[in-house]
C-alpha cells in the first residue's frame, strides 16, 4: 500500500450534520421498509382521503427516495462522487460496480437475424457447404429450408430425380443467392448415384462438405387412403426404403467428407407416434425414420457429425396433395396445436437453419 492510500484508508472524511443526520435517516428508513408489511407501505403512501402525512408516512418516502437515487448511480454507471465520497468508499472497502449495458446495432432487413427486445442473433453460414436432397419446387419445405442457407452465406448442391423434374428443380434455386447453380441427378435408393453426387460437390469445394438436408419421402398413391391392412408387400418395400432407409447412404456416404464434423437433418411427421387416417403406410416409414436417425447419432456422434429430425407438421407440399383427406388433417392439427394453428415453411426453415448451425452444436438423435 502506497503512503496516499494510507492516508486516506486512515483519515476519516469531514462529515457534516447535515449529512450525518441524512445517513441516519437513511438507514433508519431502509430498516422501517424491511421491517414495515408492503400492504401497510401501499395503503400508508396512497390511502385515498388522507390529507395529511405523519412521520412514518415521511421517513418511508426519504426511504424510497434514497433508494431511487442509489439504484439511479448502479444501473446507469454514473460516477457522481466527489473525493470526499472517494475516500469514504476506500475507506469502508465500498465498491460500486458500473453495470453498462451496450445495445448491439440493429440490422434491418437480414431474414437470418433474429431480433427478440434488445437481443440479436445472426447465423452467419460463410464458408460452409452442404447438399440438399428433395427439392422439388418452390413450395417443398427442402426448398424452404435451402433458401434460410443460402441467405445464410452457405454454398449449396441440390438433387433431381430425372430429366423430367429437372426443370422444376431449376426454376425453384435459380432465385437464390448462390455463387454457382450446383445440380445433380440422383435416385437417393440407388447408393452409387448418392456416392457421385457427394464426390462432385466435394471436387468442387475442395473436399469439404459440412451439412445435409434430406428431405425425401415417397409410397406408392394406392397405399395412402383406405385400410392399412390393405397396404401390399411392394408398396410396403417402396416406402420404407426411399423414406427411411435412404437416410443410411446419405450419411454414410457424406461421413468421409466431415473431416471437421458436420450435421445433417432429416424430415418427418407426427405420424411416426400417433395414427393419421389417410397417413398409413407413411406413419410407418416415419416411425422407422425416426429410429434410424437415433442410430445414426449414436454411430457417428464420436466423428463430430449430428443428426437430428425436424417433425415439420402438415405443410402444404406437392407431396402433401396426394394425402386422402389432407385438408381435414390440417384442420384437425390446427385445432389442437397449442398455438391454434400452424406452423409455416418459413419456421421449418428457421428450425433446419439453427440445427445445422453451430449454434445447435450439442444437439444430436433429436426430434424437433
Amino acid at each position: 500500500m502506497t503512503a496516499n492510500a494510507a492516508t486516506l484508508a486512515t483519515t476519516a472524511p469531514p462529515t457534516t450534520s447535515i449529512n450525518f443526520l441524512l445517513n441516519i435517516l437513511n438507514l433508519l428508513s431502509l430498516f422501517v421498509i424491511s421491517a414495515v408489511p408492503a400492504a401497510y407501505r401501499r395503503q400508508s403512501l396512497s390511502s385515498p382521503g388522507r390529507n395529511s402525512c405523519d412521520l412514518l408516512d415521511l421517513v418511508l418516502l426519504i426511504g424510497y427516495l434514497e433508494t431511487y437515487k442509489t439504484m439511479s448511480r448502479l444501473c446507469t454507471g454514473a460516477r457522481a462522487v466527489d473525493a470526499t465520497n472517494a475516500r469514504t468508499q476506500l475507506r469502508h472497502r465500498i465498491v460500486i460496480p458500473t453495470c453498462v449495458i451496450a445495445k448491439p446495432e440493429r440490422r434491418t432487413g437480414d431474414a437470418n437475424a433474429i431480433t427478440r427486445n434488445d437481443m440479436t442473433v445472426e447465423i452467419d453460414l460463410s464458408g460452409k457447404r452442404g447438399v440438399v436432397f428433395g427439392v422439388a419446387n418452390q413450395r417443398s419445405i427442402a426448398y424452404a429450408i435451402a433458401e434460410k442457407l443460402a441467405t445464410a452465406g452457405a454454398d449449396l448442391a441440390f438433387t433431381y430425380l430425372n430429366d423430367r423434374l429437372k426443370p422444376g428443380v431449376e426454376k425453384a434455386v435459380l432465385g437464390l443467392p448462390l455463387p454457382a447453380q450446383l445440380m445433380y441427378e440422383c435416385d437417393a435408393t440407388d447408393d452409387g448415384d448418392v456416392e457421385a453426387v457427394y464426390d462432385q460437390a466435394a471436387e468442387q469445394w475442395d473436399g469439404q462438405i459440412d451439412f445435409v438436408v434430406h428431405s425425401i419421402a415417397y409410397a406408392e398413391r394406392d397405399d395412402l387412403g383406405g385400410d392399412f391392412s390393405t397396404t401390399g408387400r411392394q408398396g410396403f418395400r417402396t416406402a420404407l426404403e426411399t423414406s427411411a432407409y435412404t437416410l443410411m447412404p446419405v450419411v454414410s456416404r457424406a461421413a468421409p467428407y466431415m473431416q471437421q464434423g458436420g450435421s445433417i437433418v432429416t424430415m418427418t411427421f407426427d405420424a411416426s407416434a400417433r395414427v393419421y387416417p389417410g397417413y398409413n403406410i407413411m406413419g410407418t416409414a416415419k416411425a422407422a425414420l425416426e429410429n434410424e436417425m437415433r442410430q445414426l447419432a449414436a454411430e457417428y456422434g464420436k466423428q463430430e457429425i449430428r443428426v437430428n429430425a425436424i417433425s415439420a407438421g402438415p405443410l402444404p407440399t406437392l407431396a402433401a396433395r396426394s394425402i386422402p383427406g389432407f385438408r381435414e388433417m390440417t384442420r384437425a392439427h390446427r385445432e389442437r396445436s397449442p398455438l391454434q394453428r400452424n406452423i409455416t415453411h418459413e419456421e421449418v426453415g428457421n428450425t433446419a437453419l439453427f440445427l445445422l448451425s453451430p449454434m445447435s452444436s450439442g444437439i444430436t438423435g433429436a426430434v424437433i
